[in-house]
C-alpha cells in the first residue's frame, strides 16, 4: 500500500514527491479545469490526455473490423481540435504536446509505452493540439430572444443555429459582424440561451459546417437546417460518418485476416458476394444501419430479442464518432467557461441530461448536444419489417409486438425512421454532387426502391 501523503508526525516536513509522479499522474493542470471536472462539466478524456501525454482507446469492440480501424484513426483530427480548444487556455507546454495514441491492437512495445518517452516507436500515433483561431462570435440574450421569436421556437439546439445563421448571413446582420476578426475570444450575454447557442456555433465551426475563414454557410449547413430538430441530431451523425466514408452498405471487413467472421453466421462479403444479389444484400444493410440511428422507445426492460452481426459492427464506429463528437462539445464548452469561471453558474442541473422527455419523445431536456450511445434496437426493428413476409398490416403488427415485447410503440417509431430515412436522402441527394458523394446517392436511391416496395405491400 501506499504511504500517506502527509507529513509523518506533527510538524515534520511533508515527504518528498518521488521522481517518477509525473510519469504516472501526469503533468499539473490548473486548478480550474479541475474545477470544471469536479463540477461534471468536462470529462476525464481530454484532460487526462493533456496531463500524460497519452490517449488510450483500450476497449475492443464486440466486433473488430478494418473499417473500426480506420475511424479511430480519422477522428484524430476532431480529438486535435477538442485538444487545442482546451489547450489554448494553459500553459505554453500543453501548446505543442505530443499525445501518444494507444488501441488494443497496438503492438506491447506502443501500449506500454509512456507519452514522455524519448523512443516512442517509429510507427506509433502522435496527436498534438490543434489551436486555430476560431470565429469571433458576438452572442447577444436579446438577438438570441428575437430569432427564436422569429422563428417560433423555444429551444437553442443545431436547427436554431443553422437558420439563424442562414437568415443573419444572407442578410449580413449583426451575428456576422466583426466574425472574423481574430483579436479576441467569442463574447456572449451572461444567459443561458447566449451560452448554449454560442457552443452550438463553435462546434458547427470545428465540424466545418460554417466556415472557419469567413462565417459563411457550407453545404451541409444548407441540407441540415431544413432536417426536424428531433432528427437534427441523428442526421449530422449520418453526415459525419458520409465525411469519413463509412455510410455505405458495403458488407464489414475483419479487422485481422487470420481471425476472419465466423462461418456460422452466414455474414456476406464482397469476394463471394454475386452480382445480382449485391444491390438487395447491400440495400438492406444500408437501410438498416440508418435508420438504427434513430433512437426506440424501450420498456424498463433489457433487450429481449435478436441481436444483429452487422448492427453490431456498424454501432461500433457510431459509438466512436459519438463519443468524439460529445468531447467536442465539452471542449467547446470549456474553452468558453475557461475564460470567465464565474458563468458556470449559468447551467442548470442536469444540462446534458439525454433523457427522453415524457410524451415529447424523443425529445430530452438537455440543453447542449449530447451525442448519447444508441442501441441497435431500431435497425433490428427494420430488417424484421423488410424481411416480413406476412400478408397484411394488421397481422404485421400483431407479429412485431409479439416479436419485439420491449418495444413501446413500434410502428410510430418505424415511421419516425422511415422519416429519418427520407430525410438523410435528401441531404446526401443535395451534397451528391458537390461532395463526391454519388455513388452513395445511388446506393440510397436503390435501397429506397427496396423499402417502398415493402411499405407498399403491407400499406404501411
Amino acid at each position: 500500500p501506499l504511504p500517506p501523503w502527509g507529513a509523518c508526525k506533527r510538524g515534520a516536513p511533508p515527504p518528498p514527491v518521488p521522481n517518477d509522479f509525473a510519469s504516472i499522474m501526469g503533468q499539473k493542470l490548473p486548478p480550474r479545469l479541475y474545477y470544471l471536472m469536479l463540477h461534471g462539466i468536462i470529462s476525464h478524456k481530454l484532460p487526462q490526455a493533456l496531463a500524460k501525454g497519452e490517449w488510450t482507446d483500450k476497449s475492443q469492440p464486440l466486433v473488430d473490423t478494418q473499417q473500426f480501424r480506420d475511424l479511430l484513426n480519422e477522428v484524430a483530427e476532431y480529438r486535435q481540435v477538442a485538444l487545442g480548444l482546451v489547450a489554448q487556455h494553459l500553459h505554453k507546454s500543453f501548446h505543442n504536446k505530443k499525445i501518444l495514441c494507444k488501441a488494443f491492437w497496438e503492438p506491447s512495445q506502443i501500449r506500454q509505452a509512456l507519452g514522455t518517452d524519448a523512443n516512442i516507436p517509429a510507427e506509433a500515433r502522435i496527436i498534438t493540439p490543434s489551436i486555430e483561431t476560431g470565429l469571433r462570435w458576438q452572442i447577444r440574450g436579446q438577438a438570441v430572444k428575437r430569432e427564436m421569436e422569429r422563428q417560433g421556437v423555444n429551444k437553442v439546439d443545431f436547427r436554431f443555429c443553422l437558420n439563424w445563421h442562414a437568415h443573419e448571413f444572407e442578410t449580413d446582420g449583426p451575428l456576422m459582424k466583426g466574425i472574423t476578426d481574430s483579436s479576441s475570444y467569442p463574447t456572449f450575454d451572461g444567459d443561458l440561451w447566449s451560452l448554449n447557442a454560442l457552443v452550438h456555433f463553435i462546434v458547427l465551426e470545428k465540424l466545418d459546417l460554417i466556415s472557419s475563414e469567413d462565417g459563411g454557410a457550407t453545404v451541409l449547413s444548407d441540407v441540415l437546417k431544413d432536417t426536424p430538430s428531433i432528427l437534427t441530431e441523428p442526421c449530422l451523425t449520418a453526415l459525419e460518418l458520409m465525411k469519413f466514408g463509412q455510410l455505405t452498405g458495403e458488407p464489414f471487413e475483419a479487422a485481422d485476416e487470420t481471425k476472419p467472421f465466423p462461418q456460422e453466421i452466414k455474414y456476406p462479403s464482397n469476394a463471394t458476394l454475386q452480382p445480382q444479389d449485391r444491390d438487395k444484400v447491400c440495400g438492406m444493410l444500408l437501410l438498416c444501419r440508418v435508420m438504427s440511428l434513430v433512437p426506440m422507445r424501450l420498456k424498463n426492460v433489457m433487450w429481449d430479442s435478436d441481436v444483429d452481426f452487422d448492427l453490431a459492427a456498424f454501432h461500433a464506429l457510431v459509438r466512436a464518432l459519438k463519443r468524439t463528437l460529445r468531447q467536442l462539445v465539452e471542449a467547446s464548452l470549456a474553452h468558453v467557461l475557461l475564460q470567465d469561471l464565474s458563468k458556470v453558474k449559468i447551467l442548470p442541473a442536469g444540462f446534458m441530461s439525454a433523457t427522453p422527455i415524457k410524451d415529447q419523445y424523443p425529445s430530452t431536456p438537455a440543453e447542449l448536444p449530447t451525442f448519447m450511445l444508441p442501441r441497435a434496437c431500431m435497425g433490428i426493428l427494420v430488417k424484421f419489417f423488410l424481411e416480413y413476409q406476412g400478408k397484411d398490416l394488421e397481422t404485421f403488427k400483431t407479429d412485431v409486438t409479439k416479436r419485439f415485447p420491449c418495444c413501446v410503440q413500434p410502428i410510430d417509431d418505424l415511421q419516425l425512421a422511415f422519416t429519418f430515412w427520407g430525410d438523410v436522402r435528401r441531404c446526401v441527394d443535395t451534397v451528391a454532387d458537390t461532395l463526391g458523394a454519388e455513388d452513395l446517392s445511388e446506393d440510397m436511391r436503390k435501397a429506397s426502391e427496396i423499402l417502398q416496395k415493402q411499405r407498399q405491400r403491407l400499406n404501411l
